[in-house]
């Protein structure tokens, strides 16, 4: 097919201003990621996500049965799996929480909060971990035989074993299940006891950011549990003394006293990984770069104070949670190069026919 000196002209350059465009497109992300928040470009999973966890009846049933301080029998662990094990423990400390309701009051010194959308629990961890902590999930002490806190396997059995009101056992599911020690960030502005600990001073650089359905197999304690425990606070079933300063998140209320000034604590039970975490908060920049292969939103952490209490908020955001930003703004890679195919077909052949007219 014959075509004129004009379309020759235009076949030549569009080469270069078809990947001119795409490199101008993929950079726009990096510009303004200063001023955009993810939040404004995905919708996070926790928005999106609806949770209707359904429990088999006769696990609920034989945990809610079982007498103060009763061991986990085995035949539980063999029958049902971790996490369901823990929801339904959860469910029993709940069940103690409702009936010792009406001391939960302002007059006693607790404070009304919505601990399910005013609160998350953060898992820090040390940037180095990143690997391990893919690959095997985040573990206790029981786990992987090492602490940044306190190294004392023997002691927190008699902890953990405490605040459930039941006797977890020394199995390998045992320690599967035995919970996970996170920070409990308070977003309200609630005022609660005096917390001024920073945990990633001691923890580690990358705060992951756990879903709220974690919370259905979680507790949380007025301060550090092994300092409170150490001072003779028991967590046990009574609810004048274990329910005072450990809860479920079913509770819509926390203490304002404790025995230290470091931080709320939550403790998660059952397995705990990558696909538990709503989204990360970074110290610096360069810590983003390993995380985006998990596509979860990425902030740099900021730090605040609200009534003597750190919290920790999003800041900058870095990673929106996917690698092609720019489909939230309408672009779309694949569907502009076949567009601008078919439409460079069409002038090919309308140049075509119009000189083969001519020739005529």
């Amino acid at each position: 097919m014959a075509v004129n000196k004009q379309t020759h002209f235009f076949f030549k350059y569009l080469k270069f201003l078809i990947p001119l465009f795409f490199a101008v497109a993929n950079f726009a992300p990096a510009v303004h990621a200063d001023t955009l928040t993810c939040s404004k470009v995905f919708l996070t999973s926790q928005n999106l996500e609806t949770h209707a966890q359904t429990l088999n009846p006769e696990l609920v049933r034989s945990v809610m049965e079982l007498a103060d301080n009763e061991e986990l029998s085995q035949q539980i662990y063999d029958n049902y799996s971790v996490n369901d094990i823990a929801t339904a423990i959860n469910k029993r400390i709940a069940q103690h929480e409702q009936e010792a309701g009406p001391i939960f009051t302002l007059e006693n010194g607790y404070v009304p909060i919505d601990l399910k959308s005013e609160t998350e629990i953060i898992m820090f961890f040390w940037n180095n971990n990143f690997d391990s902590i893919l690959r095997k999930g985040f573990l206790n002490q029981h786990q992987s035989g090492k602490s940044k806190g306190s190294f004392n396997p023997d002691m927190r059995v008699r902890i953990e074993d405490s605040f459930t009101g039941l006797k977890l056992g020394t199995s390998e599911s045992t320690a599967q299940l035995r919970p996970k020690y996170a920070f409990l960030n308070i977003l309200g502005t609630a005022n609660l006891h005096e917390k001024k600990f920073d945990p990633t001073l001691q923890y580690g650089n990358i705060g992951a950011v756990l879903k709220n359905t974690v919370k259905e197999r979680s507790t949380w304690t007025s301060g550090d549990s092994l300092i409170n425990y150490r001072r003779g606070r028991a967590y046990d079933h009574d609810a004048q003394t274990g329910l005072t300063f450990r809860g479920t998140f079913e509770r819509n209320s926390l203490p304002n006293f404790s025995w230290d000034h470091n931080y709320y604590e939550a403790q998660i039970y059952g397995e705990v990984d990558m696909n538990d975490v709503e989204y990360f908060l970074v110290k610096e920049k360069y810590l983003a770069g390993p995380l985006k292969v998990l596509k979860k939103p990425i902030y740099l952490i900021q730090e605040t104070h609200r009534n003597n209490r750190l919290v920790f908020e999003k800041g900058r955001c870095l990673f929106t949670g996917e690698k092609t930003p720019l489909l939230s703004f309408g672009f779309h890679p694949p569907t502009m190069i076949k567009s601008a195919t078919d439409l460079f077909d069409k002038f090919i052949k309308s140049a075509g026919a119009k000189e083969s007219t001519l020739s005529h």
